[in-house]
């Protein structure tokens, strides 16, 4: 059996009231009480309620209900049911009568609870049994001793996605908390005055609620009642030193704050509960104390007060995009844990230690999310997506629960969330997922403007293409005057997600102009799941990408002009274009040779795509360019377009060869190599050498099958490691292996004869082997040119290279493979190639 002993909030409290009687300790609108007044009414309280629960049946599993509002007698009754050591829950007056009697039945249908007033008893059930916080003292208790891990309290969260969550802790648990308080306070002046702000009934509240039992003085306001700047004067006027606010309520405060006024006595400001961006700190700072110390604070309503603490101080350099996590608040408190498998698999913040005990009537949750180590540490999966930064600080990634696909690719609604929060002009934002037109989901970005701001949907929608990949840019962008607001001053998402989505427009919305238009149009928002689309808005600010252009040039090729070629897009990027192409030009024969920029003045850059590659796939690269930087994108011959395949790297060097003689038949040749057309380029420069052509290479994670000169052995041609297969899975590849054959047959049947381009995967994969052959039979000879290789992080190909090529200039660069191409790591990678060909 445990030992029973007192809480330590009740005896803090106790504690403050004999230093500092007089001194205030809680006040709001209407009341006010002194450490002595709080302490002798809490006793009170407490007593009251051990007598009415003396008779009471399984009087340790009693849950205690507080009817709780924006006031001190709320944190009083919350104080009260800790000293008397009973289990209790704060529910908030503002809860409809069916939630109110849904959560009083769950936490056991109790026939006591403390109320404020008459009118809080009034929501209750009829014939409830309820004792008034406002009562006179009079033989006050002292704190009664109770078993720490017996339950303590429950909180419910606020369901704004489902069923309200009720959060199981127990004594344990608000020790660690009060001790958390203590540790902070102990480096603060616990002499502090404090707002609180959130409703007691949720973990920020509570946490605000028990503060005076460690020293600062409260002063309660309910920011939803009051202006900004009424919320603003009250701060300035009671001489706050420490203001903790909600990151939403925080954008919207500050946006209201005049420029010429400080409140010099807040000194320090925690924020939390949502996303902060540097860029919100300056309005911080001139709204506050220039030199408060500014802290982003991260937890949870399972656990004990702030896991991650970012402190900033006033000589603080500014920077951009989210403010990280910071570090967390104990060594071992938190690790991070994969959600999937695979190295480059998001990961979860698990809080280890102190946690709370369970969910109430949930099992199958409690199952999932908490657990035990073998030393006997308890830990809590929090659902929370994170990744540990160089400098050894987190970021927050956003949620497993807001993790959805878009066309095969895992999104988390806060990556194109934390690219818009740099966007000058934008006040406040938040990105949630929406259903689609096909039944999946797409990102719709609900925005507030600041109230000067000029910037346009297209500006924005211009800068997100730079810097996010095409399945992260919202498929709509929603402007609101103001986001709507939970009680808890968070933005309320399900008042979002149930609200209409009127697009954001400066401009009057045309409709389609002739049978072409209206074909092409309807076409191109179905393939990127938009509601629709204005016929001038450029396909690639909505998410156009390399695959939805193939899927696109699909359709638009049964207009009756042919095979449309995907590389058009790279030139036509709206529907009004595109239509005017299908209506004007005559069918052609599909070009190997795509011209970016080619107005420019500078002499072209020769790009040499992979085995599948095509120009669509360089259209960011080429913008990061600029237009004064032609690009000249040289595809692989009968790949994409009809004509025999080059099945040797020399045959395709040579023929590309032809094309950029043709193209530049003087000066400098710059060729650049992307994977497999790696070693097509480098071919390239070497038959330009042996013509007495300069020549510089540019390798992008370019492949090299085999060491110079040799031929790989077995080992180096595996794709992997060797699976050895049970009972279970011979009989499985028996059942499939007649299917296998077929699929083989039909590659091998493709690499004989590939036949015209399809999008068939029987020929993709023939097509992958040919050129996979062609690599391992090629023997480079050693370079007399210039190479720079810039490869992704991982990549083995810099040391294959390195012995190939005397004077290797290597680079890493960020992305993957597959991703390097493309926003946001498309313009770091176009320097990095300006720079080796200058």
């Amino acid at each position: 059996m445990s030992l029973r002993l007192p809480s330590e909030m009740a005896t803090g409290l106790t504690d403050w009231a004999l230093r500092t009687p007089d001194r205030i300790a809680l006040w709001d609108n209407s009341d006010r009480l002194s450490f002595a007044e709080f302490d002798a009414r809490a006793g009170t309280l407490a007593r009251l309620i051990l007598e009415h629960i003396a008779d009471a049946p399984l009087r340790d599993s009693l849950i205690l209900p507080i009817v709780v509002g924006r006031d001190i007698w709320s944190i009083l009754a919350i104080h009260a049911a800790i000293r008397a050591g009973v289990a209790f829950s704060a529910l908030d007056e503002s809860h409809p009568p069916a939630m109110m009697h849904e959560l009083l039945q769950r936490l056991g249908q109790p026939d006591l609870a403390i109320v404020t007033g008459p009118h809080r008893a009034g929501l209750l059930p009829s014939g409830m049994r309820t004792i008034d916080a406002r009562c006179t003292p009079d033989r006050p208790s002292p704190a009664q001793p109770r078993d720490p891990s017996a339950r303590a309290a429950v909180v419910f969260t606020s369901g704004s996605t489902g069923r309200p969550k009720g959060v199981v802790y127990d004594g344990l648990f608000l020790s660690a908390m009060h001790q958390r308080n203590l540790d902070f306070y102990a480096q603060n002046d616990p002499l502090k005055r404090m707002t609180a702000l959130s409703p007691f009934s949720f973990m920020g509240g509570l946490v605000n609620a028990v503060t005076p039992s460690t020293g600062p003085s409260m002063l309660v306001l309910d920011p939803s009642q009051m202006t900004p700047l009424e919320l603003l004067d009250r701060i300035d006027r009671e001489s706050i030193n420490m203001v903790g606010m909600v990151s939403s309520l925080a954008a919207t405060v500050l946006n209201r704050s005049p420029a010429e006024r400080r409140i010099e006595s807040v000194t320090r400001i925690v924020v939390g509960g949502e996303p902060f961006s540097w860029d919100q700190l300056p309005a911080l700072r001139q709204a506050f104390n220039a030199n408060a110390e500014i802290t982003v604070a991260y937890g949870a309503s399972e656990t004990a007060g702030a896991l991650f603490l970012n402190s900033i101080a006033a000589d603080t350099p500014q920077r951009s995009g989210p403010i990280s996590l910071g570090f967390p608040v104990g060594p071992g408190r938190v690790r991070l844990e994969p959600i999937g498998h695979g190295a480059d698999e998001l990961q979860q913040i698990v809080v280890v230690g102190a946690v709370a005990c369970e969910y109430l009537d949930d099992p199958e949750l409690t199952n999932a999310r908490f657990g035990t180590d073998a030393d006997g540490a308890r830990w809590w999966r929090s659902g929370d997506l994170a990744e540990q930064l160089g400098d050894g600080t987190y970021q927050h990634l956003g949620r497993i629960d807001d993790l959805i696909k878009i066309r095969g690719k895992l999104v988390e609604p806060s990556e194109p969330e934390r690219v818009l929060r740099q966007i000058p002009g934008i006040r406040n934002l938040v990105v949630l997922p929406h259903p689609s037109p096909s039944g999946g989901q797409r990102l719709v970005a609900h925005i507030v403007l600041d109230d000067e701001s000029t910037i346009t949907p297209h500006e924005v929608r211009g800068q997100l293409r730079t810097l996010l990949p095409a399945h992260l840019i919202p498929a709509l962008l929603v402007q609101h005057r103001a986001l709507p607001m939970t009680e808890r001053s968070k933005i309320d998402r399900g008042a979002l997600l149930q609200g209409d989505l009127a697009p954001w427009r400066t401009t009057a919305a045309r409709s389609p102009a002739g049978t072409m238009e209206y074909f092409v149009v309807a076409h191109a928002a179905e393939v990127l799941d938009l509601d629709s689309i204005d016929p001038d808005d450029d396909l690639w600010d909505f998410g156009l990408d390399s695959f939805a252009a193939v899927e696109l040039a699909e359709r638009l090729s049964t207009a009756g002009r042919g095979a449309f070629d995907p590389n058009a897009f790279v030139l036509h990027r709206s529907c009004t274009a595109l239509a005017a192409l299908l209506t004007t030009a005559r069918p052609q024969r599909r070009s190997t040779i795509t011209q970016l920029n080619d107005s420019g003045t500078r002499s072209p850059i020769f790009f040499i795509p992979g085995a599948h590659g095509n120009a669509v796939g360089f259209d960011s690269v080429g913008r990061a360019l600029g237009s004064e930087q032609p690009v000249v994108v040289i595809e692989s011959h009968g790949v994409n377009a009809p004509g025999r395949i080059d099945r040797s790297v020399l045959s395709a060097a040579a023929r590309a060869l032809k094309d950029i003689a043709r193209l530049q038949p003087e000066g400098t040749v710059t060729v650049v190599g992307y994977s497999a057309g790696g070693v097509v380029a480098y071919e390239i420069a070497q038959q330009l050498t042996r013509g007495s052509r300069d020549v510089r290479v540019v390798l992008l994670d370019a492949a090299m099958g085999d060491e110079p000169h040799g031929r790989a052995g077995p080992a180096e041609l595996s794709t992997g490691p060797t699976r050895k297969r049970g009972a279970t899975g011979s009989i499985a590849a028996l059942v499939r292996r007649p299917q296998i054959m077929l699929r083989r047959a039909a590659v091998l049947g493709r690499r004989v004869h590939p036949g015209r381009p399809t999008n068939s995967p029987h020929r993709r994969t023939a097509i992958f082997q040919i050129t996979e052959l062609a690599i391992r039979r090629y023997r480079p000879e050693p370079a007399a040119f210039p190479v720079t290789l810039l490869h992704v992080d991982g990549s083995e190909q810099a040391a294959r290279w390195a012995l190939l090529v005397p004077h290797l200039v290597t680079h890493r660069v960020r992305g993957t493979h597959l991703t390097m191409l493309e926003p946001p790591h498309a313009t770091a990678l176009a320097a990095l190639i300006g720079e080796a060909v200058r």
